[in-house]
């Protein structure tokens, strides 16, 4: 918008200057249609990341983080090495000290991993100084073309679909609501509201779905309470209506 406007003020002869803008910390990439992807398959990935020798050695740990917690892309690229309490279980994000502002469009929040999630995260975090980028000091353009093609050979590799960063931020929506854990702990994990959550990030296919209709089992008949034929007591008894003898 600003650059638009500055655009137009130079059209119209308002100013000569050129605009300059403090460059984005966020890792940029090329504009391709998120894809769903399962955590199966967004693993495999990773795998084929770290034995990528043409990828650069920011891209896994870059890529690992958002599997571990769907952060954001200007999230992760904000992150610095301080954010992260391996001991307590949890990294602080949206905490953009350079621009002053919160990086992340939802404020400052916690993330909170599990055990096997700090354990691999910490070779990328312990020995290194607090106030040292995670994602490393990275040119935007670098970011757009290193981390898109290393991504895209290691899911080729894997046999796993094209996706980008947002896809590992809807692989770990849809992980909550099918592990069953209430939308307000997703929410809160992710850093959006529930509304969101349900409109823009949860994917559902026919498989899903099926298996959503699986657990339930519409079809089964259910036990009707106190039709337990060897007691007595739980035999259900009519009522009578007002008037009857």
């Amino acid at each position: 918008m600003l650059r638009t406007a500055w655009r137009w003020g130079a059209a119209a002869r308002l100013h000569t200057e050129p605009l300059h803008l403090p460059p984005r910390s966020s890792i940029r990439l090329e504009k391709v249609a998120d894809r769903s992807i399962s955590r199966e398959d967004a693993w495999a990935t990773y795998d084929a990341l770290l034995a990528d020798e043409k990828a650069a050695e920011w891209v896994p740990r870059v890529y690992l983080f958002a599997l571990l917690t769907g952060a954001r892309p200007r999230e992760i690229a904000a992150l610095q090495v301080g954010d992260f309490e391996l001991g307590e279980a949890y990294v602080r994000v949206g905490i953009d000290r350079e621009r002053g502002i919160d990086g992340t469009k939802t404020g400052q929040r916690t993330v909170f991993l599990d055990a096997e999630g700090v354990e691999l995260l910490r070779p990328y975090v312990e020995g290194r100084e607090p106030d040292e980028r995670f994602a490393g000091t990275v040119a935007e353009g670098t970011a757009r073309t290193g981390y898109v093609a290393a991504v895209r050979r290691a899911a080729r590799a894997a046999g796993a679909p094209p996706h980008t960063l947002y896809s590992l931020r809807t692989a770990m929506t849809n992980a909550f609501y099918d592990a069953g854990v209430p939308a307000e702990v997703e929410a809160a994990q992710l850093g959006h509201s529930v509304e969101v959550a349900q409109r823009k990030y949860r994917k559902l296919d026919k498989a899903r779905v099926a298996a959503g209709v699986a657990k339930v089992a519409p079809g089964r008949r259910p036990e009707r309470r106190g039709e337990d034929k060897g007691n007595e007591d739980s035999k259900v008894v009519p009522l009578r209506r007002r008037g009857s003898r």
